[in-house]
């Protein structure tokens, strides 16, 4: 494997435990609609401080590792990008403008999340709604487009559909926030699953499409 795309196949690797991370944090986020309604008198205090505390702190926590892993893989094949083949280049440019969009909308619901931890303004809900929308889209595309960047075909049409069941997933928990109905919690939990699955799909099979690329290529070519 050439050492560019040794790089790239890295990078993809450090998106897809990205996703690992994420899901996990997905898994902490909704565990306590498992949890026993109505509780036992004497645990009550006990499962109070885990939906309320604990739960959220462990989402929480994977969140952060995800950003932080995801942030490592962009930048890891964002620097080999001058190696890329002129005619995919332009993927990657779109995957940056992508990147720099989701890293701004999760600035903003940041922010957002930290007034409305201190003002009541329950309209402030309704906009943290639309920043997740649009942060959900802005990470998708950046996806997609990184795929492709790199040369990996299969994203034209799995990438889509991943990007319009995690579109699909922020949509109906916005909905659910403000409607309260179970089921629509669930077909959004199903469609965030089903989008995290196909990206991390994607990623792995990135990886083993760039290292046959790489071990096809005789020693001294240029990537």
């Amino acid at each position: 494997m050439t050492p560019s795309t040794s790089r790239s196949g890295i990078g993809l690797l450090f998106f897809a435990g990205a996703i690992g991370l994420h899901f996990l944090s997905f898994v902490f986020q909704y565990t306590g609609y498992l949890l026993p309604n109505p509780v036992p008198a004497e645990q009550e205090s006990f499962y109070y401080t885990l939906h309320t505390l604990w739960l959220p702190l462990l989402a929480l926590l994977f969140v952060g590792a995800s950003a932080a892993v995801l942030i490592v893989g962009f930048w890891i094949v964002w620097r080999d990008r001058a190696h890329v083949d002129p005619s995919q280049r332009a993927f990657l440019g779109l995957a940056g403008l992508g990147f720099a969009a989701s890293v701004g909308a999760a600035l903003i619901r940041t922010s957002l999340g930290l007034i409305l931890g201190f003002v009541y303004a329950p309209n402030l809900r309704e906009a943290i709604g639309a920043v997740d929308v649009g942060f959900a889209i802005a990470l998708g595309l950046t996806f997609y487009w990184l795929l492709l960047g790199v040369g990996i075909w299969q994203a034209r049409v799995a990438g889509v559909v991943a990007l319009v069941a995690g579109s699909l997933s922020s949509g109906l928990t916005v909905l659910w926030r403000a409607t309260g109905i179970d089921g629509v919690s669930v077909i959004g939990l199903t469609a965030g699953f089903l989008s995290l699955s196909l990206w991390l799909a994607l990623f792995l099979w990135g990886y083993e499409e760039l290292r046959l690329k790489g071990m096809s290529r005789a020693p001294g070519l240029p990537a």
